[in-house]
C-alpha cells in the first residue's frame, strides 16, 4: 500500500511486463509474435524478436534481459521472465519480480527524484497507460498471451510446500 492506494501485485506484475513490451514494440525495438507450444495440449506462447540494439536505461530490468540477445535472435517471454530467477522459489513471485524491478530501476534514481521531478514523469506514465490500453484493444490476443505467459512464469517460480508423506 502506498499513499492509501491498494495494488494487486499480480495485476501490476502482468501489466508492467505488457507495458514494457508494448513500448518496445511501439518504438520498433522488438517484434512480438505468438507460437503454438506443447505436444498434445497446444497453447500460445509469446516469442520476442530483438530488432535492434536497445538503449540499456530506457526499458530497465526487462529491457536488460532482452538486450542480452543478439539482434535478430528470438526468445520466449517465459524465458526472459524466469531466467536466473527460476532457481529461487518465491512465496510471492509477482511481488518479488516487482521488487527486482524497483531495486534495479527505481532505487538508483531515489536520490535524484523529488516531488517536482516525479510530477514531470506523470505525463509519461499517462502516455504509457494509454499505449497499454491501445494495444490491449487492438491486439487482444497478444495482450492475453503475454498475461498468460507471465502468469505461467510466476506459477513456475512459486514456492510450493513440501509434503512429508
Amino acid at each position: 500500500m502506498y499513499s492509501g492506494v491498494k495494488v494487486k501485485h499480480s495485476e501490476l506484475y502482468k501489466n508492467l511486463i505488457a507495458s514494457v513490451l508494448f513500448h518496445m514494440l511501439y518504438n520498433g525495438d522488438i517484434a512480438i509474435n505468438t507460437n503454438k507450444e506443447g505436444l498434445i495440449f497446444k497453447r500460445d506462447t509469446i516469442i520476442l524478436t530483438k530488432l535492434r540494439k536497445l538503449d540499456r536505461g530506457k526499458y530497465g530490468f526487462i529491457g536488460k534481459r532482452i538486450d542480452k540477445h543478439k539482434v535478430g535472435e528470438t526468445t520466449k517471454l517465459y524465458d526472459i521472465i524466469t531466467k536466473d530467477l527460476f532457481v529461487i522459489k518465491y512465496t510471492e513471485p509477482e511481488k518479488s519480480f516487482i521488487d527486482k524491478i524497483c531495486y534495479n530501476d527505481v532505487e538508483p534514481l531515489k536520490n535524484t527524484l523529488n516531488p517536482v521531478k516525479l510530477e514531470e514523469l506523470k505525463p509519461s506514465a499517462i502516455w504509457l497507460s494509454k499505449l497499454l490500453d491501445y494495444y490491449k484493444s487492438n491486439i487482444p490476443r497478444i495482450y492475453w498471451t503475454i498475461v498468460k505467459d507471465a502468469s505461467r512464469a510466476a506459477k513456475a517460480m512459486k514456492e510450493h510446500p513440501d509434503y512429508d508423506y
